[in-house]
């Protein structure tokens, strides 16, 4: 039998010179030392218990004032429903009943 043809890839060789590229360093600032407060210690921990009360006020009177807004929108609602009772009662022997609603320029609702 005869030998088998053989099929071989030519071997190149590149000689590129290519270098791999520089990775950029990066320094931090040397550590700073703790600023030194002007005030002492205790100074500062009343400022921030008196900022800390004044906050608690303040909330506490928004919290009124919601609380306030939110009686006046349940009045208002309440009101809307008594409303709504009185238009569908008037509506109730009109044309269209209380869906459609036909009235009169005049009726004032």
């Amino acid at each position: 039998m005869p030998a088998a043809p053989s099929a071989s890839t030519p071997k190149l060789s590149y000689d590129l010179d290519v270098k791999a590229p520089s990775v950029p360093s990066f320094s931090s600032p040397a550590p700073e030392s703790p600023k030194k407060s002007l005030e002492p210690q205790e100074v500062r921990d009343g400022k921030a218990r008196s900022a800390k009360d004044k906050f608690k006020n303040l909330d506490n009177e928004a919290k009124a004032l919601e609380q306030k807004a939110d009686d006046a929108r349940q009045v208002a609602k309440a009101a809307k429903k008594q409303a709504k009772d009185a238009k569908d009662d008037a509506c109730q022997t009109r044309a269209g009943g209380k869906v459609l609603c036909i009235r009169s320029l005049g009726s004032g609702y």
